[in-house]
């Protein structure tokens, strides 16, 4: 699993060196929001977000918590429908 783990560091590591890729454009399609256009960059914290979500997402759900909408990616979506 480390193993696994440092290769897609190295990956991420690569990708995000190529600097003119974090401003590229792009068109998302949430299930829920609808189409929202945005960056690479604007979506990374998105990327670490879910990284960290199932762990909380498990912890509340044995605990008998509500679930908590923490969806990045639709924060955006939210905000930028606002701006409109």
């Amino acid at each position: 699993m480390e193993d696994l783990f440092l290769r897609l560091s190295e990956r991420y590591i690569l990708f995000l060196q190529q600097k003119e890729q974090l401003n590229q454009p792009l068109q998302i399609q949430n299930p829920s929001s609808g189409i929202i256009e945005t960056t690479v960059s604007e979506l990374l914290p998105h990327v670490v977000n879910h990284g960290t979500y199932t762990a909380q997402y498990h912890s509340n759900a044995a605990a008998g918590r509500l679930r908590i909408r923490t969806d990045y990616g639709l924060y955006l979506f939210m905000k930028k429908t606002e701006k409109a």
